[in-house]
């Protein structure tokens, strides 16, 4: 590795910056789709998207968050020093019951008291089914569950990733197909439960089988990104491949009389019920998205907005549940004040202040946290 070159850093860094930008960047889609989906009115279940909004907005919500953060924890998995199965499992332990007690605060626990005191809180979801829901932290703790169990097989990356694969594959075969659920039909636990693994009804966001191949990618790509002698060389190779595979799967997608949304719309929950199709897609976009940010933001890494850039980063979960938890309380008050919603006018400007709220909160609680230590 030349040690003049800008463009390169030590390939055993813990950090990437171009990483970090795409985290950040996701956090705020995830934020506005978030935002979108409970708090506009917009019927994105059942009806799909026709305009340039909510296209957009979804595409942003879904190609390019979740998966980006499934990729980026991946690349983690190999940069980070505690890589031994032990702390694997213990952290995809926390994740996993991290899941469950989110679930509980941003959604159950409501569900309780407005049973309790006889309001309507307009969910899909019943007060049981809220506490079942297998969201992304779900995921990740299962992700990093079973990366631990791999490790002690002494798998290598691309090992993992044909697992992965075939996980993929196997998945997208049990997934429940269109039509044989409706949102108004109630879940049975046995079902929810099933969803932690593979697409099982409408509490299933992330099953395992269907997801597991996003970090899984990532860990094969940072295998790959630590023999790179010259990044930038590396980035403008990946951009271009990527660019061409992104055209040939939607372009064959279409052909074989597939609607294109079909790749990001929830409607149907065609979003989550991933496949090779959808995979290779995404994971195209994916790898559009680091390239691009590596040379559009290689400069500011030193700069205030980039400490900002990484500080989202790195306190993601922080974000992701403090956001979760604003939206919980504006819901609420929404509700008991008997307010309308948003509106698609209303998405962008309440997203960003939601954003806002969950990055200071994320903020006063790593303060909080470091002076509860300072006296252990």
């Amino acid at each position: 590795m030349r040690e003049n070159d800008p463009d390169n850093k030590s390939r055993l860094s813990s950090r990437l910056f171009e990483v970090d930008v795409v985290k950040a960047f996701a956090i705020l889609w995830m934020v506005f789709i978030h935002v979108y989906e409970q708090m506009s009115g917009i019927d994105y279940l059942r009806e799909m998207p026709i305009d340039a909004f909510r296209n957009t907005i979804e595409f942003l919500g879904g190609p390019l968050t979740a998966p980006v953060f499934m990729f980026s924890m991946g690349i983690g998995m190999v940069y980070t020093k505690h890589d031994s199965p032990s702390d694997f499992a213990k952290r995809g332990l926390k994740l996993f019951i991290g899941g469950f007690a989110l679930n509980f605060a941003r959604q159950t626990s409501f569900c309780i008291v407005a049973d309790i005191i006889g309001v309507e809180t307009g969910s899909i979801f019943s007060t049981l089914e809220s506490l079942f829901i297998s969201d992304i932290l779900h995921l990740a703790g299962l992700s990093f569950l079973l990366t631990a169990l791999l490790k002690v097989m002494k798998l290598k990356s691309a090992h993992i990733l044909g697992i992965a694969l075939i996980m993929l594959i196997l998945g997208s075969m049990a997934t429940v197909g269109v039509g044989s659920y409706t949102y108004e039909v109630e879940s049975t636990v046995p079902a929810m439960l099933l969803g932690l693994l593979i697409f099982s009804g409408k509490t299933t966001a992330y099953p395992l089988l269907l997801w597991f191949v996003f970090p899984a990618s990532g860990m094969v790509f940072a295998d790959i990104l630590q023999r790179v002698e010259d990044r930038a060389s590396f980035y403008r190779k990946t951009l271009g491949v990527s660019v061409v595979v992104c055209a040939l799967v939607s372009t064959l997608y279409i052909w074989t009389g597939h609607d294109f949304r079909q790749f990001y719309t929830t409607v149907s929950e065609y979003y989550y019920r991933s496949d090779l199709y959808h995979y290779i897609f995404i994971l195209s976009v994916v790898l559009m998205a680091l390239p691009l940010a590596f040379f559009l933001f290689r400069g500011l890494e030193q700069t205030k907005p980039g400490k900002f850039i990484s500080y989202c980063s790195m306190n993601l979960n922080t974000i992701y549940v403090c956001q979760w938890m604003t939206i919980s309380f504006i819901m609420t008050a929404m509700v008991l004040l008997d307010l309308g919603k948003v509106g698609a006018a209303g998405v962008v400007p309440s997203g960003i202040f939601v954003a806002a709220v969950a990055i200071g909160l994320s903020y006063v609680w790593k303060k909080l946290r470091s002076r509860f230590k300072k006296k252990e």
